[in-house]
């Protein structure tokens, strides 16, 4: 049975967040994406027990296009809370791979997230 997980959480996780802010500033930031993730995840139906293969694929709703490396960056903490929801046994490549990271145009104060999750057959 395939299982499928898609979430849409309203906002947008910082970008840049390695030199710009304070560590206590980023710390807040990834645990308040990494819990946003645990509720939505919930929400939706977590599997039956969390996936040892899995499909990610990430999209930013934003106005601004942001360069690649900053986009995979800012979805660190959202990744991390499908590990902490349950979703993925891990986030490391034996399990997910390389995500796909998208973008795509949103009006201005729109900004939002997706994540979908689809298990993956070994």
């Amino acid at each position: 049975m395939t299982y499928s997980l898609k979430i849409e959480i309203p906002g947008l996780p910082s970008i840049n967040t390695a030199s710009n802010n304070h560590w206590r500033v980023r710390a807040r930031n990834n645990k308040t994406w990494r819990r946003a993730v645990v509720h939505f995840a919930l929400a939706a139906g977590l599997p039956p027990e969390p996936l040892w293969k899995a499909r990610v694929t990430c999209t930013r709703h934003s106005a601004r296009e942001p360069d690649f490396e900053n986009l995979a960056h800012s979805f660190k903490p959202l990744v991390d809370g499908l590990v902490t929801g349950g979703v993925i046994v891990d986030d490391n490549q034996q399990v997910i791979g390389q995500p796909e990271y998208r973008w795509e145009k949103a009006a201005p104060k729109q900004g939002r997230v997706t994540i979908e999750v689809v298990s993956a057959e070994s």
